[in-house]
């Protein structure tokens, strides 16, 4: 595998980790979460916002939606 290759995956599997990490945070109702949400929309949007990271973080390491 070419370095810059390697390099590539490296980046994509950080992203999509801390894409991940975050979701399921906010998916599983934390209550850090929840307290910040609660000033911006509640708990519709931080579902919302979970959900689309899950997405974002497998799209990421697809290679045909990269």
């Amino acid at each position: 595998m070419k370095p810059r290759t390697l390099a590539s995956w490296i980046a994509r599997l950080g992203v999509a980790g801390l894409f991940l990490f975050t979701g399921i945070f906010k998916l599983t109702g934390n209550p850090d979460a929840q307290a910040t949400f609660a000033q911006i929309g509640g708990d519709a949007v931080m579902y919302f916002t979970g959900l689309a990271e899950v997405f974002g973080a497998i799209r990421i390491l697809l290679p045909r939606t990269r």
